[in-house]
């Protein structure tokens, strides 16, 4: 079935063999053409699982209306999400969710008499295209340069190209991508294994109607020279940064579908905000007409290559920008970035990006700006920020100010667990007011270090509620909006199963069972109580994510490795695969990045039985793992269906123990700061009103044991305004000082204090480290010591 979408359906009654009057004609008229107006009016767009609804003729609509649908064997309604509009489009709009594939729908919106005031019919996508033409590739398609691809099929008979799942095929830089689909429609990619393209592994140039699936896309895009001199970025011959090479680059084309990929290693890396705004590959990046779905793909960095924005955008402050309009992003795995996790910036008209697993990235999600919206972010996970210094922003960034800001971004039913913020104004354009934004939040789990809500605009567009607000440490959370808002909001415990782990399902004492508010056309949809439950997961959910329908799962989610050198042996953990959800026995692969060379996987490969697991060690080789320090990894269980199941993995790194701990009350210098009088003892490290560096600083000699990497941590408090700021300053053996990061949080905790990285390059014998106040914080405690911190550890952990 072609996925263009279906003409206006639009019903005639029939008159023929009618034996009326005049009049029944006339009426018989009348109403063809008012199903015609209704048809007319109502202008529906499908994809496989949702669908995007405009109420166009918007000249004599009444103040209230509601959406309803259902399925067109169905005789009772439901309720959809509540239309909106923005202040630069009076079209009401809105979506369906949880759709099903290649299944008719009737849609229909009323007054608040029930008067019908629109009606349609459509079509969801369906997941069989006709295929016309089969070519099996080889390698020698890609001797000499790329794949070039110029011929379309029709709706009717596709052409699908397809590789063996084992012969790599490898396109050097001799074009600037392995394939290029140019001007080309109705084609699919499957089961291809691809390599090379000097900017991107896959160009799709102003093609339409195109599945990318089941592809394994690597060692793309230009390698350059890094020059810390300059600004951090990667330069390539011709004295340009390089930025926005690919695994798949989206250019200027619609109904794109990119399923059950596996992006990785690509020859590059990005550049941290350390030195500027980071530049380099990304797995994905987004120039789209609309009508693009991006599904079960495990796009993962690495920290040798890690993505700038796992999926980037072009056009944040477009209209067309980014995702553009009428496009879902669901079930996705990303991971190891520098930047964000996704760039939903730009039009963000009826953009839909749910049940996604975000991690190890600067920021989670970017929503800045929407210039036309509406946008929906529900059913995410976004866990362990940070990027390769261990720096952390915001599980959502906001902002557009006035300029920019037109559409709604709603927030519901996420789990966010990390440092940093939940869903932040953070900015985008120039005016005064750049990090105002448009919010609707309902039944989110925010457990951040930071405020889970920062919001110090709110415009009457703003609406937050039945969000829970925690931290990573075990104690209630906060959050800081302009105007009185979160009237059912809980400041509690999350009280989670496991999150160390990977189980972000609330414990059965968790006050976010039950603790939420139905959200129409959505969390009904779910099969949820009245009281539907906070967060991604209810208690019955299976602890699996991103979420997919998979006939598998395992007891962890999240390994946590630690190696020692001074240890005979590497660290080896233990995960089963449970398998009760298989009907046969089913084949299935580990597949990893190159990078992850030093991570042992075992067996590689074998058969599932139903209701049998299986047990795979998950060992690190310590001959080929060079660095040290919290090292993000993963894999990914592949069946032999295409459906995939990711495990995280983190691998602590200590080549020797060492540590030196203080109390601040106790450094040399701390005679110049007023010490806590109340049982905390901590000391008010507060600069003088100029922030001028000088005398007042805390100074701390060290005697390093052996030349290594070493870590600073800082058990602090921090008031308001508690964004991620540059806190302090640091000089480390007399080097002029550079600002440095605190994580927010109005409570004592413990940060690690990044540069380059999240370690410091110590010498062996005397070191000197020297703090000096900028924005006022409390410091109670101070280590040194060789082993990095995991989310909610302590040094002592």
């Amino acid at each position: 079935m072609q996925f263009e979408s279906p003409a206006l359906n639009i019903q005639h009654l029939k008159v023929a063999d009618m034996k009326s009057s005049l009049s029944m004609l006339i009426v018989c008229m009348l109403f063809a053409f008012s199903q015609k107006a209704h048809a007319q009016t109502l202008r529906l767009v499908p994809t496989f699982e949702s669908c995007s609804v405009y109420v166009q003729d918007t000249v004599l609509l009444p103040k209230q209306l509601n959406l309803q649908y259902r399925q067109a064997d169905q005789t009772h309604w439901q309720a959809g999400h509540a239309l909106v509009n923005s202040d630069n489009d009076a079209v009401p709009r809105t979506s369906l969710f949880y759709l099903k594939p290649e299944t008719s729908y009737q849609v229909r919106v009323i007054d608040e008499q029930s008067k019908v005031i629109a009606s349609n019919t459509f079509t969801t996508w369906s997941e069989n295209q006709p295929i016309a033409k089969t070519v099996f590739l080889t390698a020698a398609d890609f001797e000499k340069s790329g794949l070039h691809l110029t011929d379309s099929g029709t709706a009717k008979g596709w052409i699908r190209y397809v590789g063996d799942g084992q012969t790599i095929f490898d396109a050097g830089d001799q074009s600037n991508s392995a394939i290029h689909v140019d001007h080309a429609h109705y084609i699919i990619l499957q089961n291809i294994i691809l390599k090379g393209g000097k900017r991107h592994g896959i160009h799709l140039d102003h093609a339409s109607n195109i599945i990318i699936r089941n592809c394994d896309i690597s060692g793309y895009g230009r390698v350059g020279t890094h020059r810390p001199d300059r600004d951090g970025k990667y330069y390539d011959a011709n004295n340009k940064a390089i930025n926005w090479d690919s695994g798949i680059n989206i250019d200027l084309s619609k109904r794109i579908v990119i399923e059950h990929n596996f992006i990785h290693d690509p020859r590059s890396t990005a550049n941290s905000w350390f030195y500027s705004h980071p530049a380099g590959p990304n797995a994905i990046f987004l120039r789209t007409l609309g009508q693009i779905v991006i599904r079960h793909n495990n796009l993962i960095g690495s920290n040798q290559h890690r993505w700038n924005d796992v999926i980037e955008g072009y056009g944040n402050g477009k209209i067309d920008g980014g995702a553009n309009c009428d496009s879902d992003i669901y079930g996705n795995y990303m991971t190891i970035a520098n930047d964000d996790g996704i760039e939903l910036d730009g039009g963000q008209c009826n953009v839909r990006f749910w049940g996604n697993q975000i991690q190890n990235t600067l920021c989670g999600i970017s929503t800045a700006a929407n210039v036309r919206g509406p946008s929906f972010i529900f059913n995410n996970l976004v866990a362990n920020l940070g990027d390769e210094r261990g720096a952390t922003g915001s599980a959502v960034k906001n902002g557009g100010g006035t300029t920019y800001t037109h559409g709604i971004s709603h927030f519901y039913h996420n789990t966010f667990y990390t440092r940093g913020s939940g869903i932040r104004a953070v900015g985008y354009g120039k005016d005064d007011n750049r990090s105002m934004f448009y919010g609707v939040s309902r039944n989110n789990l925010l457990v951040v270090s930071g405020n889970g809500i920062r919001d110090p605009h709110a415009p009457e567009q703003c609406d937050y509620d039945y969000d829970l607000f925690a931290t990573p440490y075990n104690s209630a959370g906060a959050y800081t909006i302009a105007r009185p808002m979160e009237q059912h909001g809980i400041k509690s415990k999350a009280q989670l199963r496991d999150p160390r782990h990977g189980d972000y399902r609330p414990a059965t004492s968790s006050p976010a069972n039950h603790a939420g508010i139905i959200i129409a056309g959505l969390t009904d949809v779910k099969n949820q109580s009245n009281k539907p439950t906070i967060g991604s997961f209810t208690a019955t959910d299976s602890p699996s994510f991103p979420a997919r329908k998979l006939p598998i799962q395992t007891d962890q989610q999240h390994l946590l490795i630690t190696v020692t050198d001074t240890v005979g042996h590497a660290g080896v953990q233990k995960i089963n695969i449970q398998t009760n959800g298989l009907t046969e026995p089913m084949r299935y692969t580990i597949q990893k990045n190159d990078a992850f060379g030093w991570l042992k996987v075992t067996p590689q490969n074998g058969t599932l039985k139903p209701g049998q697991s299986q047990a795979l060690t998950v060992e690190v080789d310590k001959t080929e793992l060079k660095e040290t320090g919290m090292i993000p990894a993963a894999f990914i269980i592949k069946l032999q269906d295409g459906r995939s199941l990711p495990i995280t993995v983190s691998v602590k790194h200590v080549s020797h123990s060492y540590t030196f701990k203080q109390l601040a009350k106790d450094c040399h210098g701390a005679d110049y700061f007023t010490a806590d009088t109340g049982q905390d003892q901590g000391i008010w490290f507060t600069a003088t009103q100029d922030r001028k560096l000088g005398d007042r600083k805390l100074t701390l000699n060290l005697d390093i044991p052996q030349t290594g990497d070493y870590y600073l941590h800082l058990q602090v408090k921090c008031p308001e305004p508690g964004g991620h700021h540059d806190s302090a300053f640091l000089s480390l053996n007399n080097e002029p000082a550079r600002q440095i990061g605190i994580s927010p949080g109005d409570y004592w905790h413990w940060v690690t204090i990044s540069g380059k990285s999240d370690a410091m390059r110590l010498e062996k014998g005397a070191n000197r480290i020297e703090l000096y106040p900028r924005e006022s914080i409390w410091i109670n405690q101070i280590v040194v010591n060789t082993m990095p911190l995991g989310l909610g550890q302590t040094p002592e952990d």
